[in-house]
């Protein structure tokens, strides 16, 4: 099981309290109905306590939508740009690319951080990738 790190998003307060407890607290597996777009998650569904419909909204990789019913779909690299769905959370952007490997069956599990941490978590690993770059070119000069 995969543990994804996500930042709440602007919707997060429209689900209840039992829905976030649910959603950082248990295991939802990659649907077969899964592609490039969207990932179906299959687990225990979501409900709001704010019923409103959202109009079309701007969505990227790594939003996390919920429907109508309650199910989860992550939205990755071929997603469309605006969506309608609430947005209960995103990926940090430094575990978009393990979730870029996941496929049908995987099973991945939540947990939430700061929007600050996603960003320092981030950057370093922007750091640490920019030192193998670098390391890799010094010994192609010698």
């Amino acid at each position: 099981m995969k543990t994804i790190r996500v930042v709440p998003a602007n919707e997060f307060g429209w689900f209840d309290v039992d829905s976030i407890l649910t959603f950082l607290s248990n295991p939802y597996t990659i649907g077969i109905k899964s592609n490039r777009m969207g990932y179906q998650l299959v687990g225990k569904s979501l409900k709001r306590k704010i019923k409103k419909e959202l109009l079309s909204t701007a969505v990227s990789p790594g939003t996390i939508q919920v429907t109508g019913s309650g199910e989860l779909i992550i939205l990755m690299a071929d997603c469309q740009t605006t969506g309608g769905y609430p947005r209960i959370a995103r990926i940090a952007d430094v575990d978009l690319s393990l979730c870029a490997q996941l496929k049908p069956g995987d099973v991945i599990n939540f947990t939430e951080i700061s929007a600050d941490e996603a960003e320092r978590l981030y950057f370093e690993r922007e750091s640490e990738l920019s030192i193998i770059t670098d390391s890799i070119n010094f010994k192609y000069l010698i």
